[in-house]
């Protein structure tokens, strides 16, 4: 039970991983072409688990360690088959390339009676067993350099000479993680999950897994198919597909401690690593090889001149390689290079260059450049003086017109401080002048000044009292005028007060007239009275018209006497203006 969930488990998580990633490549891709007809470049980088070797090493690690022997498959070809290839071209033979090539691996392990084969086989039968499984790829592949056959091995044992170093492999339960059957109830009830995604994804797989119609016996290919070394097999080789038409580069990464410390190297353990992923014996076989190469025309155009160095040194054979030849042996005579096998020449002719070991082409460029320094200092040493020279009457050229200019500008500064003083004293004189006739003028002006004050002094007295006496004559005539319409006034209050009097008295004695003592009325003629009220009625009449007039005419009256003050005012005050122009004049 705990398999068939494990087994679930993983399928889910591969299902909805691929569709993950899917779905961002769809959401990433371009949705146009370029412009220029050319496809999309990529830049992809592949993460991939280091070689693994445990104390019981399984499935997992076999697969693990298939795909790296693949990549240092790749890594072989491309850094050292096209190596091989050109010494091989060129006649040179310098190190046994066996040592890093792994193809001897890669067939045990993906050959047609490898060990993928054997192990797919085992997975068609339907009784297949792991031993069985180990039994038969032992016996296929006896004859295998990569395979290691130990009679204390266990009958589920075996164990691969990898690049990296022999691992022992344990297979039991091979078959089954292979074959990562899903039971088909749990499959039934993934199918009917309530999550569209994983009900989608396992309807999809189910539909797969269902055998054909037909019945007919299955092919090898369709049997196959779905197990896992075969899935891993295809992915592999598209990847390596697409790795093969892109651009590589390599980066190993090295665990410098076991507990992940900062600081701290563990020495045994970073070689270990170095020599697992077999960087070692690619650096010696680095080494060993030929990293510097020059054509024989080119080798005599560069070095020829240092013939003159060695007397026995005889160019001239109507060979390049043998002209060339000689005048290394001359140039490197004594210097030889460690390899695996000894001591060996530092350079190797081929048919058409010469390859240099590291080191002996620097060598010989530095014995050229030398030589090259030595002649540009018998070259400077002509041509320094003769710059010198040129540089001394330049310069001395550039001082004479340095000189005349400080000199000039010397003497301008003096004629400017001269016209500066020249002004200043100027500025002096006229100032004085200027404050000179400022003092007369300010003279000029005070006893111009005094002299209207003094002048106007006895008018402006005479003005004062002029005006001091107009204005109590002005004062004394209003008040008598005031005193003239206060009187007027006082005597119609008292005539209209006298004439209301008389009324009321009249009024009284009409009342009384018609009245008895005792309340009881005369006989009196009723046309009289209504003849005497007409009359006191028209007498009112006519004395609340004669008031208005009355008061219409005081007002006429005062309006007069308001425009003869102001006439007077007026000829008073030009007779004052008359009187002062006289008294000027």
């Amino acid at each position: 039970a705990k398999d068939g969930c494990d087994a679930l488990a993983k399928e889910i998580y591969a299902r909805v991983f691929d569709l993950l990633v899917a779905k961002i490549n769809d959401c990433t891709e371009p949705t146009s072409s370029p412009t220029h007809g050319t496809d999309y470049g990529t830049i992809s980088l592949l993460d991939i688990f280091g070689f693994e070797s445990f104390t019981v090493n399984r499935f997992e690690q076999l697969c693990i360690n298939y795909a790296n022997e693949r990549l240092q498959q790749k890594y072989v070809g491309d850094n050292f088959q096209a190596i091989k290839s050109e010494y091989e071209d060129e006649g040179i033979n310098i190190f046994d390339f066996s040592l890093i090539d792994n193809s001897h691996v890669m067939e045990l392990l993906e050959g047609k009676l490898g060990l993928i084969t054997q192990l797919n086989e085992e997975c068609v039968k339907k009784n297949g067993e792991d031993e069985n499984f180990v039994y038969k790829f032992n016996l296929v592949n006896s004859d295998s350099t990569s395979l290691i056959q130990n009679p204390l091995h266990r009958n589920y044992e075996f164990a691969v000479r990898h690049y990296a170093a022999p691992i022992k492999y344990d297979a039991r339960k091979f078959i089954e993680r292979n074959l990562d059957k899903i039971p088909a109830d749990l499959l039934k009830c993934a199918c009917k999950s309530t999550n569209p995604l994983i009900q989608q994804e396992f309807q999809q797989l189910s539909t797969k897994l269902e055998p054909p119609k037909s019945g007919g016996p299955k092919k090898r290919s369709e049997a196959t198919k779905h197990f896992v070394v075969t899935k891993f097999r295809q992915q592999l080789t598209s990847l390596m597909s697409l790795i093969e038409d892109s651009r590589t580069r390599y980066i190993r990464c090295v665990k410098p401690n076991k507990l992940s410390l900062p600081k701290v190297m563990d020495h045994s353990h970073t070689v270990s690593q170095l020599e697992s992923a077999g960087l070692v014996t690619a650096i010696i076989i680095s080494r060993e090889s030929f990293p510097n190469r020059l054509s024989y025309e080119l080798v005599l155009e560069r070095f020829r001149f240092l013939s003159y160095k060695f007397e026995d040194c005889q160019l001239g054979h109507g060979s390049f390689r043998k002209d060339a030849e000689e005048l290394l042996n001359h140039l490197l005579k004594g210097i030889s290079a460690d390899t695996h096998s000894g001591k060996a020449k530092a350079f190797a002719c081929g048919k058409t260059k010469v390859y240099f070991r590291a080191g002996a082409l620097e060598m010989i460029e530095t014995i050229r450049q030398e030589h090259y320094v030595k002649a540009a200092i018998r070259l400077q040493a002509w041509i320094r003086p003769i710059s010198l020279k040129q540089t001394y009457q330049k310069v001395r050229r550039g001082i004479i017109l340095l000189q005349s200019e400080v000199r000039r500008l010397i003497a301008s500064k003096i004629f400017a401080k001269k016209l500066r003083c020249g002004l200043i004293i100027q500025c002096f004189f006229r100032k004085t002048l200027a404050l000179m006739e400022i003092t007369r003028r300010r003279e000029y002006r005070a006893s111009t000044t005094i002299q209207t004050n003094w002048r106007g002094m006895k008018p402006r007295i005479q003005f004062r009292s002029i005006r001091a006496k107009t204005i109590q004559i002005q004062s004394v005539a209003r008040m008598m005028i005031a005193r003239k319409a206060a009187c007027i006034k006082r005597k119609e209050r008292e005539e209209q007060a006298a004439m209301d009097t008389r009324m009321s008295i009249i009024q009284q004695n009409f009342d009384d007239a018609t009245t008895v003592g005792g309340g009881t009325v005369f006989s009196v003629d009723e046309g009289l009275l209504e003849e005497v009220e007409t009359m006191f009625e028209f007498l009112r009449k006519e004395i609340v018209v004669l008031r208005k007039k009355n008061t219409k005419l005081k007002k006429e009256l005062a309006e007069s006497e308001s425009d003869k003050r102001e006439l007077f005012n007026q000829a008073s005050s030009t007779d004052h203006a008359l009187a002062l122009s006289k008294i000027r004049n």
